[in-house]
């Protein structure tokens, strides 16, 4: 190796920041568990009162540091249990001065709880900058082929989601085929506000499908609404017409056509507040809110008075 090539720069950094967290571990007071000799067992003092904030308890020893200067360096050097509560804090908070020490913990962490939790506070404070690492969450999943936990992935699918990255829209139709049905049922949803007629023709092609997955196909019929694809309204129109369709998929085809806006869709939507699916009726007034028109208002109105109090409450509230 080349002293002063990036590779060497990269080898002394990463030696500096071992350094620097076993300092952290051994000088920062509180925040670890004091190491005793083996066989010593440590001595309760009397009426001590737990912490139920370690950053805060530290900060408190450590007047010349603020809040947030503890906070960055439990970040760097905490261990991970304690990166994921304040994680949990930070994203409940919202507070985005962290964000940067937040992309540079991705870089440097391998527990999936960690990043995880680092999505998750991205995505609340709308910082769009790690979709590089989620991306590459997303094509580690599709080339690996794994099939168990999906938490982490369907955290970066909606962190994908949020950046509006039309970028992933190969990759999520990928994940579509994930055996995790968590997974595939995220990457649907994200397809349905990422894409556009190419992937909506794609989704009404599995629509249409006999083998596709049946549990599937209710998320699928959202996200053709979602993109308003007019294709798509004969096909919703016959699962809506057909009392053997599946009631979800009845409801949701519903839904999608008061999205799609389509006038046409207008009778069989009408058609659906006389069903004896009270929930159907509740879709169907909701739908209604998509079409201009005195008629409209008019049957509005009778949802208020509808037995059913979820049609009352989405009459009023359309």
């Amino acid at each position: 190796m080349i002293p002063g090539t990036e590779a060497e720069v990269r080898k002394t950094a990463r030696r500096n920041a071992l350094l620097a967290a076993a300092l952290f571990v051994l000088l920062a007071p509180g925040l670890f568990a004091q190491v005793l000799p083996a066989g010593q067992s440590p001595t309760p003092k009397k009426n001590a009162i737990p912490k139920k904030d370690t950053v805060q308890a530290i900060a408190a020893k450590q007047p010349h540091k603020s809040i947030n200067e503890i906070r960055k360096e439990t970040l760097q050097f905490g261990i991970d249990s304690q990166v994921v509560s304040l994680l949990t804090t930070l994203t409940q908070e919202k507070d985005a001065a962290l964000g940067s020490a937040v992309i540079q913990l991705l870089d440097q962490s391998l527990n999936t709880n960690v990043q995880q939790g680092a999505l998750e506070y991205l995505t609340a404070v709308k910082n769009w900058n790690a979709t590089s690492f989620a991306e590459k969450l997303l094509n580690d999943r599709v080339q690996q082929g794994e099939n168990g936990e999906g938490t982490l992935i369907v955290t970066a699918i909606r962190y994908i989601t949020g950046a509006k990255d039309a970028n992933s829209l190969p990759i999520l139709t990928k994940l579509m085929q994930d055996q995790n049905l968590s997974v595939a049922y995220e990457a649907v949803s994200s397809i349905g506000k990422l894409g556009g007629k190419t992937q909506a023709a794609s989704l009404l092609a599995d629509l249409k499908d006999p083998s596709f997955s049946t549990k599937l196909k209710p998320q699928v019929i959202l996200s053709l609404g979602q993109l308003k694809s007019k294709e798509a309204v004969p096909e919703l129109t016959k699962i809506l017409q057909n009392q053997n369709s599946d009631a979800t998929e009845r409801r949701y085809a519903c839904e999608a056509l008061g999205k799609i806006g389509d006038p046409a869709s207008l009778p069989v939507i009408e058609k659906a507040l006389s069903s004896s699916d009270t929930y159907l009726r509740s879709y169907a007034i909701s739908a209604l809110a998509n079409f201009p028109g005195s008629k409209v208002d008019g049957l509005i109105t009778q949802g208020l008075k509808d037995s059913f109090w979820r049609v009352r409450v989405n009459a009023a509230q359309t």
